[in-house]
């Protein structure tokens, strides 16, 4: 969560015009996203931690939802997206510092369960910049249909791969 506004402040620093420097640090800040998301997910697989059918049923959702966030926030005036950026992260923080553990309770939703999230991360983690690290958990880790049925301990992060890359790779 910290790169976008830093980048935001370098931007602004080297005199790129106002109304393209928030959207040019999420942009940027995607992009990075792509090479740390595929060196995590190689770690997690490494160590059995990934629910693949779990990945691939948030994938789908995740790169639409990927593709519609930056035509939302295409026509947002700067000082929106600013603090729609700021309304993110300060939810993000608020959950963090609240954190309750999920505890299975359920089977996983079905396909279209898990595309309907997996669509719910992409837009969000697009509009802001955000990683599966700060959009997943707060969305899918809180959301009804994951939440209720919480994955087991062990494959809390099944987020190396799924969260990510699709959306690095759908946005750039």
């Amino acid at each position: 969560m910290t790169i976008v506004p830093l980048l935001t402040l370098i931007f602004t620093h080297e005199g790129f015009p106002a109304e393209h420097v928030v959207r040019m640090a999420i942009a940027t800040a995607m992009a990075t996203i792509l090479f740390t998301s595929v060196a995590s997910a190689r770690a997690h697989a490494r160590r059995g931690a990934v629910l693949w059918h779990v990945v691939w049923g948030l994938a789908p959702g995740i790169l639409i939802g990927s593709l519609l966030g930056p035509q939302v926030i295409s026509g947002m005036r700067p000082s929106l997206l600013c603090i729609l950026f700021g309304a993110f992260a300060g939810v993000s923080a608020l959950r963090m510092l609240f954190e309750s553990r999920v505890v299975p309770t359920r089977k996983l939703p079905g396909k279209v369960g898990l595309f309907g999230v997996g669509a719910g991360i992409g837009v969000a983690s697009s509009m802001v910049g955000a990683g599966w690290g700060e959009a997943g958990p707060p969305m899918a880790c809180r959301s009804v249909a994951l939440r209720l049925c919480g994955p087991a301990r062990g494959h809390r992060y099944v987020h190396a791969l799924e969260g990510g890359a699709p959306v690095a790779n759908a946005v750039r």
